[in-house]
């Protein structure tokens, strides 16, 4: 099921005098890209399976409060429909995209508890998982360092 979604961190270059002339990436491997502070990160998700997909997008902010609405975003994705999304790295520390073919809204309330208990992640994505759901993890640092972690 994880293979289902392709997801990519982009960016504008780095404007300097006026011109777009410096690379916002610094390193980019297989699970690390490395960008630099100054930059805005765009996340492409893709659905490349061969059928219609619901997504959930949780971004999950740096400083857990749980009276804060959590960033939730919701969609139906058909095969080759991409979704672009922006980031703020200094908001938000992870991001969390859920994927299935059924649309369920527990996947959603178990989303959002990790918005008051950030620690339980592994158990959330375990249901998830258990529920025939796919998942990717990214976390972004405030160096802008985004590591595929699971």
């Amino acid at each position: 099921m994880n293979d289902f979604v392709q997801v990519n961190f982009n960016s504008d270059k780095i404007k300097d005098n006026k011109k777009f002339n410096q690379s916002c990436i610094q390193n980019d491997e297989k699970s690390l890209k490395l960008f630099h502070t100054s930059c805005n990160i765009r996340i492409e998700v893709k659905n490349i399976s061969k059928q219609k997909l619901f997504l959930w997008v949780f971004k999950l902010k740096q400083n857990i409060d749980p009276t804060l609405e959590p960033s939730l975003t919701t969609s139906i994705l058909e095969t080759n429909d991409e979704l672009s999304l922006d980031y703020d790295q200094k908001k938000y520390k992870k991001i969390i995209f859920v994927f299935g073919k059924n649309f369920n809204l527990q996947i959603q309330s178990w989303l959002n508890y990790l918005n008051k208990d950030s620690s339980s992640l592994f158990k959330q994505l375990k249901r998830i998982s258990t529920s025939g759901y796919g998942y990717k993890v990214y976390e972004i640092t405030e160096k802008v360092l985004i590591k595929n972690i699971k």
